[in-house]
């Protein structure tokens, strides 16, 4: 009514892409806070290391889950417990190369996982117990130290230092849309699990115990004016997490516990202190908030997606016995909860579908199919470029060429969200410069961003100059295997007069056309030929340097 009748238009994009920045698009925030979740990872396409990881996340929750339940009666061979615990190694040592994120997360739950586990089997402390522990956990952390140091060994990082958080908290309204169902679910579990509890305590046991009464009643007021006391420094979410962390660690030493629950119950626990972590401290270098809370939240996902499917087939495989009264309102607040989580990837994989480059592509398991489709323009070039004859040349590449050899194509100019890059992206073949961005962002060491720059500029000094020396030199010296010459190289360095080189390269023997179309020319570089011109040039500077 407000709009006189008009449609209200909303972009295809923020039915996907919105709810994933939840914290960063408050008004004034400005932390740069990424809360995507994995279904956004799988429909985005984004093969990043968070998606990488995920599998192994889980493969350590279930390590560290196997080796609890086989404590005390582990009837396992000698070897399949090394096997186990080497597995166990492996997997969150990959962590190291794969998401280095997840390496405290799962370091330190792993190593309190074992040492639960030798608790649970000795349930004292003596010289043998001691020696079993050092073998057990110090072996583990050995062998996760061991299998990461081809990757250690080579790498490193300015994204090492951690600091206090000093920009705005996460509004609390904002931590439960992002994690109200599962917070949902855990409390559910606790409540029936402190109702199982209470079921079995007779009033009689606290008779003559004032002291112990006194001792709780003081203990849930420290709890209380603690989490105001945090809530009150700006850290909101607390009154969330303190309280439930808190809970759990009493059902956890509940008597007679079982050991399935106690690993929930610390799953749950876990997930909880991250999302608190993440209000308090953050990396030195980050944009902001934006890659602690995206990297850590990613993990409370699947940590809360375990917890939650469990907690909810253990309700409601027990909800049978509930009184209408109080199933009736718990069924209606889970499902329409549910309901609303089911909405985004409802809305959202629609739209993604829609947010494409060409309504005419068919529907196909293809994804460059939509290269035959469309031609693009963007800033830096003379006109558009047809790409589906970059279509043939991908597919020509992935054929024919074997191993990583080094490809030389152009960079985009200005923006980095452009077409640059295309070829390496699309046939997993190293290029001389990869995406800016990332490229300077992962490479944080303070020096580091100028080389990546520097081999940018390179790229770009390469297809301009016309001066077949200078060209050689750096594929020589980026060790270049092929030069991608697409109707998009054309388009951009058009007005340089550097392209008119690449036939006279070819002439000289210093390029050989192995792909060519209407439009794309792919050449294999000879390095024999480029270092026998290196050599001969050097020779001729010497003898001119002789000259009286």
């Amino acid at each position: 009514k407000a709009l006189g009748g008009e449609q209200v238009y909303i972009s295809a994009e923020r039915w996907f892409w919105a709810p994933t920045r939840t914290i960063t698009e408050i008004p004034c925030q400005a932390d740069g806070a990424i809360n995507e979740m994995p279904y956004f990872t799988f429909l985005y396409g984004d093969l990043h290391a968070h998606m990488i990881s995920m599998p192994l996340m889980l493969f350590a929750i279930v390590f560290v889950f196997a080796e609890i339940m086989h404590a005390k009666r582990d009837k396992r061979a000698w070897w399949m417990q090394f096997g186990a615990i080497f597995l166990g190694a492996l997997v969150v040592g990959l962590f190291t190369a794969t998401n280095t994120w997840e390496v405290p997360t799962f370091t330190i739950f792993s190593v309190l996982g074992l040492g639960y586990a030798w608790w649970l089997r000795w349930e004292k402390i003596s010289r043998w117990s001691l020696w079993s522990m050092i073998v057990r956990i110090g072996g583990f952390i050995i062998l996760m130290t061991i299998v990461a140091l081809p990757f250690s060994w080579w790498f490193a990082s300015g994204l090492t230092e951690f600091k206090i958080w000093d920009g705005r908290k996460t509004p609390l309204w904002a931590y439960l849309s992002i994690h109200g169902l599962f917070i949902f679910l855990i409390i559910s579990l606790l409540m029936w699990e402190t109702g199982r509890w209470l079921r079995s305590v007779r009033v009689r046991t606290f008779r003559g115990k004032i002291n112990l009464l006194i001792t709780m009643l003081l203990f849930l007021a420290l709890v209380f004016f603690g989490t105001l006391a945090v809530a009150f420094m700006g850290y909101i979410v607390a009154v969330v997490v303190i309280p439930l962390v808190v809970w759990i660690g009493v059902l956890f030493f509940r008597p007679n516990q079982t050991r399935a629950m106690q690993f929930i119950l610390v799953l749950a626990g876990l997930g909880l202190a991250i999302t608190l972590g993440t209000e308090v401290i953050t990396l030195r270098l980050d944009n902001g908030r934006q890659n602690s809370i995206f990297k850590f939240y990613i993990q409370v996902w699947l940590i809360f997606s375990v917890v939650g499917g469990v907690a909810f087939s253990w309700i409601t495989s027990n909800a049978k016995r509930w009184k209408t009264r109080l199933a009736l309102p718990w069924y209606t607040l889970i499902g329409m909860m549910m309901f609303i989580g089911l909405m985004y990837p409802i809305t959202a994989t629609g739209a993604k579908a829609a947010f494409r480059f060409s309504q005419d592509v068919p529907l196909t398991l293809d994804g460059n199919a939509y290269l035959n489709y469309v031609r693009h323009y963007e800033e830096g070039l003379t006109d558009f470029v047809e790409l589906r004859y970059d279509y043939d040349a991908i597919n020509w590449l992935q054929r024919h060429v074997q191993g990583s050899p080094v490809i030389m194509e152009a960079q985009s100019y200005g923006s980095l969200y452009k077409w640059g890059g295309r070829i390496s992206i699309n046939t997993g073949l190293p290029s001389v410069a990869g995406w800016d961005y990332h490229q300077t962002q992962q490479r944080s060491l303070e020096w580091m961003p100028r080389v990546v720059r520097q081999r940018a500029a390179n790229v770009n000094a390469f297809y301009s100059t016309s001066d077949i020396n200078i060209a050689s030199d750096i594929l020589r010296f980026y060790n270049v295997s092929y030069v991608v010459v697409t109707d998009y190289e054309i388009k951009r360095y058009a007005t340089t007069g550097g392209l008119i080189k690449f036939g006279a390269m070819v002439e000289r023997g210093l390029l050989n056309i192995a792909y060519q179309n209407e439009l794309v020319t792919i050449y294999e570089v000879n390095q024999r030929a480029l270092y026998d011109l290196f050599i001969e040039n050097m020779r001729l500077k010497t003898e001119f340097a002789a000259m009286p």
